[in-house]
Formats: C-alpha cells, structure tokens, sequence
C-alpha cells in the first residue's frame, strides 16, 4: 500500500480550507511559508518551526470559517474586522493583501503601514520587523509563494 505523506494530506487538507471557508486558493500555503521564515528570523528552534508548520497550515480549522463569508455577504471590510479579532502576522498579511470580492488588494507597502499601527499592542514589534524583511525578500524572488487567483 502506498502511504501518503503527513504534510502532503495537511496541504490538502489546508487548500481545502481555503475553498470552503471563502480564502482566496493558496492562502493557508502563503500564510504558512511567510510564518516559517519569520520563525526562523526570530530564531524559533527547530521542534518549535515542525509545530509552527502545522499550526500555520490548519489555522483556520473552526476559528474562522465564517468571517470572510460574513465581511462578503454585507460587503463589509474584512480588514477591520480581521485588526480586531485575528492577528497572525503571515496570516493578515495575506488577508489584507488579497483581492476581496468587495475591494481591490492592498499594496504591500500600505499593507505593512496598516499593520505597523498596532506594533507594540497587537503586534510584536520582533515578529513585525521580521515580517517587513521577510516580505522584502519574498517581493525580490515573487516565485516562492503560491501565486494568487487571478
């Protein structure tokens, strides 16, 4: 019998989350390779990123399965909602970044200006610094992240 590999049957399982909790294809992937290079800026040990891998590609199991669905049914911005309720650097990166059936994407730039109001409250201000490079370098090489749907 052929076995399938954990981490093949998680990103299955994760990319079909993004279809079925209204993410745009790719998300859980983007969010999980941004993450895994911010924990290794900061210096996560290595037992530590194999827990960061799987957290990041299952993040949305039951936690936010209704939030998109909710911001597009009454055309509403899912990036407040998302400042207020979830802030996983990788992940509202992505989610502000995204084209929104009700909004065009944000630029990237914008994006981290958004997110640099909350350093020091909501966010990390290590975990941001890393985030800005990390996009720096992700901007640089386009090919290391799932492309988005166009």
């Amino acid at each position: 019998m052929n076995e399938l590999p954990l981490a093949h049957l998680i990103g299955a399982l994760s990319y079909a989350l993004d279809i079925t909790e209204g993410q745009p294809p790719g998300h859980c992937v983007r969010c999980c390779l941004i993450g895994m290079r911010i924990g290794r800026a900061i210096g996560l040990p290595e037992e530590s990123l194999w827990e960061l891998y799987y957290t990041l590609l299952l993040k949305d199991v039951g936690c936010s399965s209704n939030a998109a669905r909710i911001c597009e049914l009454y055309l509403t911005d899912d990036i407040a909602f998302k400042r207020d309720f979830k802030w996983v650097d990788g992940d509202i990166f992505d989610a502000i970044t995204a084209k929104r059936p009700y909004r065009d994407a944000v630029p990237i730039d914008k994006t981290l200006a958004i997110m640099a109001e909350t350093v020091g409250s909501a966010l990390d201000p290590g975990c941001f610094d890393a985030l800005e490079r990390v996009v720096r370098v992700l901007e640089a090489d386009k090919s290391t992240l799932p492309p988005r749907a166009a």
